[in-house]
């Protein structure tokens, strides 16, 4: 994890690295139809987005808890991730000069902008800030896109898109639809798909979070690498993570960047076969598993599933912070920045 710029990376990233997806796209069909064994047709496809993959892999009951919560309520972290996330977008895609960022009031007005266009309900939420919550919705803004303004500065990307959706379906059930669907959404993605992509043209990912980076970058990174070369073929070039940070006002937030590799590929393949297994078990009917960890601190049933108590021994410094904030992220495929 570095504080390089992500328009550094950018300049710095050769192409040339694919992994091919054909062998891993064949194991994953295969363990996806393995996987749907028992399960009633009514109940197919599985649909995975990443945040049930996550909730799968580390606890059964926290993933179906989870599912049957409902969506989050707009709080205020959410709804100010979601601003910060638009922002960002205007900023990547160049409505924004990012190298003369507007005034926190004039950014506040576009990004919400911008969400009317989009009828985001995220966004509409801001509109229920009082004068005092607005004047610190705009401060807490430009802190936010200012540090993501000044890491992409005169990038040379090209073939630039925002909030570009992944959706891969796996295997086949009875009657022709998919057994699996895999999904997921990147905030920033670059690069011409593999048939019109220049020769030498470097293909990457970027997602922005919201106030940090995940606990293991290398995972989630891995996984925006998996999702993009099942759709396209082949993998990215390389992936990034970046967060804003409490580095000043010249600050350019931090980043976590990674090639891609055959062996980030296989780690992501086969948290994505485990999580199909357990959603296939619990979709045939199974009683879900408990696995206590740092994740109870977040998880619907804390309060009332045994294996929860002392779940807080097993959490180190930061982690009971980080497993409250999961509740301000949305529901869906992916965290808001």
């Amino acid at each position: 994890m570095t504080s390089d710029r992500l328009s550094s990376w950018i300049a710095g990233l050769r192409a040339g690295g694919h992994v091919p997806m054909a062998e891993h796209r064949a194991a994953l069909d295969e363990a996806a139809r393995q996987a749907i064994a028992g399960v009633p047709a009514d109940a197919l496809p599985l649909r995975l987005p990443k945040r049930r993959v996550a909730d799968l892999v580390r606890c059964p009951r926290l993933a179906v808890a989870s599912a049957g919560a409902g969506p989050a309520v707009p709080s205020v972290p959410l709804v100010m991730g979601r601003l910060a996330e638009l922002g960002a977008h205007i900023v990547v895609l160049g409505a924004i000069d990012a190298a003369v960022l507007v005034s926190p009031d004039d950014l506040l007005r576009a990004v919400e902008s911008a969400g009317r266009a989009l009828a985001d309900p995220l966004a509409a939420a801001a509109e229920r800030f009082d004068d005092t919550a607005r004047a610190n919705a705009a401060d807490d803004l430009a802190d936010r896109v200012g540090q993501l303004a000044r890491s992409w500065v005169r990038s040379p990307a090209r073939w630039v898109r925002c909030e570009e959706r992944f959706d891969v379906p796996l295997a086949t059930a009875v009657g022709g639809a998919p057994a699996v669907v895999v999904s997921g959404r990147v905030d920033v993605s670059f690069g011409a798909p593999p048939l019109l992509r220049p020769a030498g043209e470097p293909r990457g990912v970027v997602e922005l979070k919201s106030t940090r980076l995940p606990l293991d970058p290398i995972e989630e990174s891995a996984w925006y690498a998996l999702l993009a070369g099942l759709v396209e073929g082949v993998a990215p070039d390389g992936t990034a993570l970046w967060a804003p940070d409490e580095g000043g006002p010249n600050s350019v937030g931090r980043l976590a960047a990674f090639p891609v590799s055959k062996a980030s590929i296989v780690s992501a393949a086969s948290r994505l076969e485990d999580a199909m297994v357990v959603a296939g078990e619990l979709a045939a009917g199974a009683k879900p598993a408990e696995r206590p960890g740092w994740w109870c601190a977040a998880c619907p049933d804390r309060a009332v599933c045994p294996s929860s108590e002392g779940s807080d021994d097993l959490a180190v410094p930061d982690l009971l912070e980080l497993a409250s904030s999961l509740d301000d992220q949305p529901d869906g495929d992916d965290d808001a920045f």
